[in-house]
């Protein structure tokens, strides 16, 4: 009865909900590292943005600028003639837009979304053509959680300029954010007609390709990036998430280890190949994978829960309570977790907390312990 009550919890623990999302720089020309859709209750998915680099701000800066190939000064001269800065030589010159541009892309880079809004507001001004501060600007906008308002400013980005391929890739993950993803299939599909040789958007267009059901079509895109680089280490970590959950064992193992060999300070990457440890009943190894990941992010709920069904199947179950509690502590609003540490506490001789916990749960919406609240609870 006991083995039983831990597989419904076991099963329970595996029912997907919807993802969380959040956003995070994206370092220009890198593998990025958010957050893969990797099937679990709370998996948080992490977005990142492609910024355009600007090349350095050049000691001599001068008023009339041709950065980007474009002649940022502004459209209205006596605009620009009305602002100005003291040069070092106590000389003055005409602020430009891309003054402006360069002073909101430092703030974006210092997560002062606000303040960078309007410097590029202000070089928009100047100059209305400026994409690249339409770009930024919608970047600022995504961060503060102003979607559809990021969307219009990679619209006007991508109108101005047809082929700025970062507000194609940045719109795709607006259009993600919003659960549009045959907009965000179709805009990471116009970027690689820009440049066909992006592993990364490869990779994007994968997860996107995987939230769709199209999972062979994902695996393309995977080994295209891994075929454009050998050492894209999120491709082969995605293309495992396909591979373990077609039960793929052996292929999955292969791809997480890959992964983790090309980059082994990344939780995912760990938890991923703990995961396929637990189904092939090698445990020992799983938790040594699970306390890898929580090692790397230590509130890598994941991993605790995770954990913690490992240890309560091997009645470890105060361990099991501790891991459970953690997990709680870092999700307080999912009824899974508290439904498995009541197994653990009951099973510990503390009924009257296990019921407790139970009743939270039935609270959470996990309405297929009623059997376990009759046994337990009266």
């Amino acid at each position: 009865m006991k083995v039983a009550i831990i597989v419904f919890c076991v099963l329970l623990l595996q029912c997907p909900t919807k993802a969380q999302t959040s956003y995070t720089t994206y370092s220009r020309g890198a593998n990025y590292t958010g957050s893969s859709s990797f099937v679990n209750p709370v998996v948080t998915k992490t977005y990142t943005f492609r910024e355009y680099t600007p090349p350095p701000r050049p000691s001599n800066y001068e008023s009339k600028s041709s950065y980007g190939g474009s002649n940022y000064k502004s459209d209205n001269s006596s605009a620009s003639s009305s602002s100005s800065r003291n040069s070092s030589a106590s000389t003055t010159r005409e602020v430009t837009a891309a003054d402006y541009f360069y002073d909101g892309e430092k703030e974006l880079n210092k997560g002062n979304y606000a303040t960078s809004i309007n410097y590029f507001d202000k070089a928009i001004s100047m100059y209305p053509r400026h994409f690249e501060a339409f770009c930024s600007r919608g970047n600022a906008k995504l961060q503060l959680g102003r979607t559809s308002e990021a969307i219009k400013d990679y619209d006007k980005s991508i109108y101005i300029n047809p082929k700025f391929q970062v507000a194609y890739f940045n719109r795709a993950l607006a259009s993600e954010a919003l659960g549009n993803w045959a907009g965000a299939i179709e805009d990471f599909t116009e970027a690689l007609t820009i440049n066909p040789n992006d592993a990364d958007v490869y990779c994007f267009r994968g997860n996107a390709k995987k939230q769709t059901e199209q999972a062979d079509a994902a695996i393309d895109d995977y080994n295209k990036a891994i075929d454009i680089n050998p050492k894209h280490h999120r491709a082969y970590f995605e293309r495992g998430t396909i591979k373990y959950e077609k039960m793929e064992n052996e292929a999955a193992m292969e791809d997480f280890s890959k992964a983790i060999k090309l980059s082994g300070q990344i939780a995912d990457y760990y938890y991923g190949r703990g995961e396929i440890y637990t189904r092939l009943k090698d445990e020992r190894n799983s938790v040594k994978d699970f306390n890898k990941a929580i090692a790397i992010d230590p509130d890598y709920v994941l991993a605790y829960a995770s954990r913690g069904l490992v240890r309560l199947k091997h009645e470890d179950f105060s361990k099991a309570e501790e891991d459970f509690s953690k997990a709680i502590e870092l999700r307080p609003k999912v009824g899974a977790y508290y439904s498995c540490r009541a197994l653990a506490r009951v099973y510990n001789n503390d009924r009257a907390k296990g019921c407790e916990d139970l009743m939270m749960a039935k609270r959470l919406g996990i309405n297929s312990i009623d059997d376990l609240i009759a046994k337990y609870c009266n």
